[in-house]
C-alpha cells in the first residue's frame, strides 16, 4: 500500500510539474496544437474543384498534341506541367508536402485515365456505328473538345495525321 501511495504521488508530481512547465512556455504547446492540426488537415485534404478541373483541362491538351505517342504515362507529363505552373494552377498548396502530392497523383492518374478513355471512346466512334464521321470532322471535333484554346482559324495538318494514325491503329 505504501509502494502504490508512493508512486501515485509521483506520478501527481511529474504531471503538476509538466503542467507549470506548459503555462511557463505557452508558445510550446500552441506550436505543438498548431502541427497537430497540420497533421490533421494533410490527413482530410481534398483537391478543389478548380484545381481538378485544371488537371482535366491539362490532361486533355496533352492528350490532344500531335506529338503525344505515350498515353499511358499521360499522368507523368501533366503532373509536370501542372509543376511547373503550380501557381497558375492553383497548385500551390500542393507541393512541399508529400500527404498532399498523392491525393495530387491519385487524382491526376484518375482523371488522365477518363481523358485517355473518353478519347478513345470519340476515336471507336468517330469509324463505328451511328456517330461515323469523316477525318476530317473528328479532326474538328476533337480538337474542339479537348485542344486548351479550342480549335483557332482552322484545323492543324498534324492534328490531322496524327488522327489519322490513331484511327488506322485503331482499326488494326
Amino acid at each position: 500500500l505504501g509502494t502504490r501511495t508512493y508512486m501515485l504521488a509521483t506520478i501527481y508530481q511529474d504531471m503538476a510539474e509538466r503542467r507549470r512547465h506548459e503555462q511557463a512556455n505557452p508558445t510550446n504547446t500552441l506550436a505543438k496544437l498548431i502541427n497537430d492540426l497540420q497533421i490533421r488537415l494533410d490527413d482530410m485534404f481534398t483537391l478543389t474543384k478548380e484545381q481538378k478541373d485544371n488537371i482535366r483541362i491539362v490532361a486533355q491538351d496533352v492528350l490532344y498534341q500531335s506529338t503525344c505517342t505515350a498515353f499511358k504515362t499521360l499522368h507523368v507529363d501533366v503532373e509536370r506541367q501542372i509543376k511547373e505552373r503550380q501557381a497558375e494552377m492553383k497548385c500551390t498548396n500542393i507541393f512541399g508536402s508529400p500527404a498532399r502530392e498523392k491525393v495530387f497523383h491519385a487524382k491526376t492518374k484518375r482523371i488522365c485515365s477518363s481523358v485517355r478513355n473518353a478519347f478513345r471512346q470519340d476515336l471507336r466512334d468517330s469509324i463505328l456505328g451511328d456517330k461515323k464521321c469523316s477525318l476530317e470532322m473528328f479532326t474538328l471535333a476533337t480538337a474542339a473538345k479537348y485542344k486548351c484554346m479550342g480549335i483557332g482559324e482552322a484545323v492543324s495538318k498534324a492534328d490531322m495525321i496524327h488522327n489519322a494514325l490513331l484511327v488506322r491503329s485503331h482499326l488494326r
